[in-house]
């Protein structure tokens, strides 16, 4: 077991245990990642080796062994206490004997779900329920897991053929609105079970705010009692930004889509097209582009739809299709556009910020005005990428 009993700067760890298959194998352990992403249905983990004992063979590690991860911090800051992870490994990636008795090598594992979605079908019909009611009832009988949620706008009949929880949970992400809008992610939270929330309810519900402010200062101040004068674990050491893709943009439907439909029972074709703010008037409100054809662009992204009008006694996904479609794909985008990337020093409870909401203060990128913090990007932020990067004499996130 790795432990500091007084660790010194933040990102220390006071505790890093790997266990696998109910072993401590932290002293092979060189490092272990984990991902928390707003768009993948679990938590992921790749744990890197250097081992001297064949572990691959003496435990021995195999396909659905289990792995977890256990840190813990203790800086008197904002992120302290403990996080642990649980594990299910699917892949060894990367061997190399490095030298005589030395396998170097990679573990890669998932949540148990993960796997677990691989095994199961789903074949059932949901009448008339919200679509958010239909999730939980998925992730309770496929993992027997709760399922926190936004209750969704809509209602309807849902016939699942045969599909795995996982693909059944992404149909249900795209024909999902609250508010109008079809926003809605599926994720997993740290301690283990699953999320169906509304991007934008994430990023204004007071309820989602994590209460943190990332803030660029020096770095190792201390007064004169050696005490930092700082919790440097929300001080960003590095960051940048990846900016909008108006090609990208265009292409994808986040600007502007067209949606044609034919209903074969009345034997007729629409359109709709969508315009960006649509689904949010706060978001129109704040659109800037300097060419007005980058919003006179529907032909640029066309979706098709069939309708059957009474194919079940309540609506079916294409009755509303008009309403979901164009949304989804300008959602989607939203996320894409001017994301900001930031390093900071690891702490075990930063875990549960993920996917929600923060501030961040950024300096001001020009030394010709008096203006102290980036008056345009300063601002609200929701987190929806953490990777965890665990190492046996730091931790950064």
């Amino acid at each position: 077991m790795a432990t500091i009993e007084q660790a010194g700067s933040h990102g220390d760890l006071k505790r890093f245990v790997v266990t696998v298959a109910d072993k401590d194998v932290s002293a092979a352990v060189v490092s272990a990642h984990v991902f928390q992403e707003i768009f993948s249905p679990t938590t992921t983990c790749i744990i890197n080796f250097m081992d001297t004992a064949n572990l691959l063979m003496t435990l021995p590690i195999r396909a659905g062994t289990k792995v977890r991860v256990d840190i813990e911090t203790d800086m008197n800051c904002q992120g302290d206490g403990e996080q642990s992870w649980e594990f299910v490994i699917y892949k060894i990636a990367d061997k190399v004997a490095s030298n005589q008795g030395v396998l170097e090598y990679s573990l890669y594992a998932a949540d148990e779900a993960f796997l677990l979605n691989q095994t199961k079908r789903i074949h059932k019909s949901f009448p008339d329920m919200k679509t958010t009611a239909m999730a939980a009832n998925v992730v309770s009988e496929a993992f027997g897991k709760t399922l926190v949620v936004d209750e969704s706008d809509n209602t309807m009949h849902m016939v699942v053929p045969g599909w795995t929880p996982f693909y059944t949970m992404a149909w249900l992400l795209q024909t999902s609105t609250k508010d109008n809008a079809a926003d809605y992610a599926f994720y997993q939270t740290a301690d283990g079970e699953f999320a169906f929330k509304s991007f934008e309810t994430l990023y204004a519900d007071p309820k989602e705010y994590s209460s943190i402010t990332f803030k660029v200062r020096p770095t190792n101040l201390r007064d004169d009692k050696g005490d930092a004068l700082y919790d440097y674990s929300t001080t960003i050491g590095v960051y940048w930004f990846d900016h909008f893709d108006g090609l990208s943009n265009l292409a994808s439907g986040f600007y502007t889509s067209k949606t044609a439909s034919y209903d074969f029972v009345a034997k007729k074709w629409e359109t709709k097209t969508f315009k960006f703010g649509d689904d949010n008037a706060e978001d129109k409100k704040y659109l800037k582009v300097d060419s007005p054809y980058m919003m006179d662009t529907e032909d640029a992204n066309i979706s098709f739809i069939p309708k059957h009008n009474g194919m079940f006694d309540g609506q079916s996904y294409s009755d509303t299709a008009d309403s979901w479609i164009a949304s989804r794909k300008s959602s989607l985008m939203k996320f894409e556009q001017e994301k900001l990337l930031i390093q900071f020093p690891g702490s075990a409870g930063a875990a549960k910020w993920f996917a929600q909401s923060c501030d961040v203060d950024l300096p001001a990128q020009d030394s010709l005005s008096d203006e102290e913090f980036d008056k345009h990007r300063r601002g609200r932020y929701v987190i929806t990428h953490m990777a965890h990067m665990i190492n046996k004499d730091t931790y950064t996130i």
